[in-house]
């Protein structure tokens, strides 16, 4: 899960190069080289869209704080109880539990 301000098939691209190249820094290289998973590059999905990169990283450190994932880094934000309280409520209404999130 990240932000970007770049379209999705650039960052998927981005992802492509970052396994194909071997790239340490990369969350989604380090998961495939440790755990010899193929990804589904055709499955990948926006979960939120907004021009407002502050938003984009509120929503970021959200997911990432909430939902599984692999990512390198907790994002820019760190939610405190109440803030985990509602953005449970909040992200469930968003990202159905029987329908979770593509990890990109």
């Amino acid at each position: 899960m990240g932000q970007t301000g770049r379209s999705l098939s650039q960052r998927v691209l981005e992802h492509k190069r970052a396994v194909r190249y071997n790239q340490e820094n990369s969350a989604l290289f380090t998961h495939v080289n440790e755990h010899n998973h193929r990804i589904d590059w055709s499955g990948a999905t926006m979960l939120f869209k907004s021009t407002c990169q502050f938003k984009r990283k509120i929503v970021e450190s959200s997911l990432i704080e909430m939902k599984d994932n692999f990512n390198l880094s907790r994002g820019q934000w760190t939610p405190d109880i109440i803030d985990k309280a509602l953005l449970k409520r909040c992200l469930n209404e968003v990202i159905p539990q029987d329908k979770p999130p593509t990890r990109l």
